[in-house]
């Protein structure tokens, strides 16, 4: 049996090495699971968190905002050579469902899927940056229901008509109790 250190390596050999990575560095890898985990968290429905996001980018467009994706997980399932400076990122989603904003505020949409998405990766002398151009970077925001909870609540404080807190409210608590 291999010692640890030895699967380790052979892991790092496999999924770093430009010859299977296509040319891809471990770093475009690095910079869209950040992006993910960050995304994941809500920072993208935040003006705070928003920040620590756009400095994975390109500063080069703005991401979409809408459907708002309510993610179970996530995770890389593969990365390809784009062209010289360039990766591909292709990203599965485990999803409960969207919301979206319709006629009377916001609406959920309960229709749990699978979902792929890529996501390109400009690198340069090794630092890679996630490209936002418009006809690159099509990805909404896929926040857990945690986030999204949060997010409902800061909601429902601004909110000045009655109606639209206990819209929210019982949006926030159906989002909770997902699973």
């Amino acid at each position: 049996m291999k010692r640890p250190f030895e699967l380790l390596g052979l892991f790092l050999f496999f999924f770093c090495n430009p010859i299977f990575g296509e040319n891809c560095p471990c770093e475009a890898r690095d910079v869209v699971n950040q992006f993910l985990q960050y995304d994941f968290e809500g920072y993208r429905l935040s003006s705070k968190g928003h920040e620590n996001i756009w400095e994975l980018t390109d500063r080069n467009g703005e991401p979409p905002t809408y459907p708002l994706s309510v993610t179970k997980q996530y995770r890389i399932i593969g990365m390809e050579g784009y062209n010289k400076q360039a990766c591909r990122i292709n990203v599965e989603f485990t999803i409960y469902g969207t919301i979206i904003e319709g006629k009377n505020g916001l609406v959920f949409n309960r229709e749990p899927s699978n979902e792929e998405w890529m996501v390109i990766v400009n690198c340069n002398n090794g630092i890679c940056r996630i490209s936002l151009k418009r006809d690159e970077f099509k990805l909404p925001p896929h926040a857990g229901k945690n986030a999204i909870a949060r997010w409902l609540s800061q909601l429902e404080q601004i909110r000045k008509m009655p109606q639209e807190k206990i819209k929210d409210e019982n949006l926030r608590k159906h989002t909770q109790s997902l699973h």
